[in-house]
């Protein structure tokens, strides 16, 4: 009597039939089981596959912050933190104290109604400034994009998915810097003065404490009459380092190696050099004798003069302008001139460029269908679409830079206002802590654009790149694949 094999399915799902001398497998009974194995439930799997996806993106939004409480609500946070603090330290929490007073006041003149009504009226106080918040939110946000992103970034460094196509069209062996520097340099004077609005606000402050503590000049007069000798010698070198600071400092190589001989030739170099040099020389000695009789407000001279020449380069007659060789002497001005934005860019590294190789992998995909203006927001919603797990890291990152951003200007905000207090009612007692209290801010609003450069660019930016060019690299392969 036969004995019936023994069989067994392997992964494969094909039966194994087992034998003294080896193996044989039967394909048609393999397929057969294979289909009773797995057709009934590759539905259920598909099904539960995409549930759990689903799911795990959903807890993946709750833990990336949301995009208003970034952008909005932190920064406005940001500066009733610092006015608070303000009114702590130096002015004894009296308008804190004088706020809470009124409430007070205000509240037995409500008739208490019942605990119902007394829960709905701390709701509705609740509500109200949360609202204010999320207002006082709109508005930094408002006005950071106006003057951040429209002036400084659109204007002056240039946004960097332009600088990515400028990196496409300049030779391989021109540095990134030399086309960030280039793409500023093609800014007209009065954008370029943007480099100038904090030490003109500083310069401001300066003044106004000047009025506010009138003992100043009458010091300063007296100082040197005393130490006349270290005086000048301390006048003259801080005269030099503001019209260093607006003007720049007097340099021909500096200025050829910026502009080739075709753009400012070697005589016309020679002869803005020296007219440079004179400009130089005659403010100096001008704020230094000014600032040695106590007249501190000479030092807005040299803004006021530097917006008379922007708006004679913007609305002068072009025949006047091109007699008296203003554009060229321009472009040596901007070649010389302290340039503190360009810095912090360099120093962020936002003049790091991509690889030329991943730019045109990305923009090849669409250099038919749309404008170069449109490259960033063209990329940007390929990965929104087709980015899987890349639009949430991309999405924290732009909320990432709407915050730094807005915390930068909350931080202007703080030290505007905090100067207007002072102004106002002077915290006797405070001098230093004044002078410390406005430094402070005044470094950390450079060091929160410095930042927002950061983030914006190497992070934000290139992320955004390279999560288009991933996605079309495996577009692709999906594609070639058989």
């Amino acid at each position: 009597m036969r004995r019936r094999r023994p069989h067994s399915v392997n992964s494969g799902g094909a039966v194994v039939i087992a034998s003294g001398s080896g193996t044989k497998i039967d394909a048609r009974l393999g397929n057969l089981a294979a289909a009773s194995l797995h057709t009934p439930m590759a539905e259920p799997l598909l099904i539960v596959e995409e549930r759990a996806a689903s799911a795990l993106a959903r807890l993946r939004e709750k833990f990336h912050p949301h995009h208003d409480y970034l952008t909005l609500i932190v920064p406005s946070i940001w500066l009733v933190f610092w006015m608070a603090l303000l009114d702590i330290y130096f002015y004894n929490s009296e308008h804190i104290r004088d706020g809470f007073r009124r409430v007070k006041e205000l509240a037995p003149s409500i008739p208490s109604v019942g605990t119902g009504l007394e829960f709905f009226a701390a709701l509705f106080l609740v509500i109200v400034a949360f609202t204010l918040i999320y207002a006082l939110g709109q508005l930094l946000n408002g006005f950071s994009a106006l003057v951040l992103d429209r002036l400084v970034v659109k204007k002056l460094l240039k946004y960097p998915f332009n600088l990515y196509l400028r990196r496409l069209e300049a030779p391989s062996a021109r540095s990134d810097h030399d086309i960030l520097r280039d793409a500023m340099l093609e800014s007209s004077y009065a954008i370029f003065c943007l480099n100038l609005v904090p030490l003109v606000f500083m310069e401001l402050i300066v003044i106004a404490f000047s009025f506010r503590l009138s003992e100043l000049p009458a010091y300063l007069i007296i100082y040197s009459a005393r130490h006349p000798i270290l005086e000048s010698s301390l006048l003259s070198l801080g005269a030099a380092f503001l019209v260093y600071l607006h003007f720049g400092r007097p340099s021909r190589t500096r200025a050829r190696r910026y502009y080739n001989r075709r753009v400012l030739s070697d005589a016309q170099l020679r002869s803005f050099n020296r007219q440079h040099w004179a400009l130089v020389l005659l403010l100096v000695s001008l704020i230094s004798l000014s600032l040695w009789r106590g007249e501190i407000w000479i030092i807005l001279l040299l803004p006021l003069l530097n917006s008379v020449v922007g708006l004679v380069e913007r609305y002068a007659p072009r025949r006047l302008t091109q007699k008296i060789l203003l554009g060229p002497f321009l472009k040596y001005m901007k070649a010389c001139f302290a340039n503190p934005i360009y810095f912090a860019a360099n120093l962020v590294g936002y003049s790091d460029l991509p690889s030329a190789q991943l730019i045109r992998m990305v923009k090849d995909e669409f250099v038919e269908q749309i404008d170069p203006k449109d490259f960033f927001w063209v990329a940007y919603l390929k990965i929104q679409n087709r980015g899987e797990g890349a639009s949430q890291t991309a999405y924290h990152f732009l909320a990432t830079y709407g915050m730094v951003r807005n915390l930068c200007n909350s931080t202007a905000f703080a030290l505007t206002l905090s100067v207007g207090f002072f102004l106002m009612k002077w915290p006797l007692g405070h001098g230093p802590s004044v002078v410390a209290w406005t430094l402070t801010q005044s470094g950390l609003v450079y060091a929160l654009f410095a930042r927002y450069l950061y983030v914006y660019g190497p992070y934000f930016s290139k992320y955004v790149l390279r999560a288009a060019a991933f996605t079309h690299a495996t577009k692709r392969v999906e594609i070639s694949e058989p």
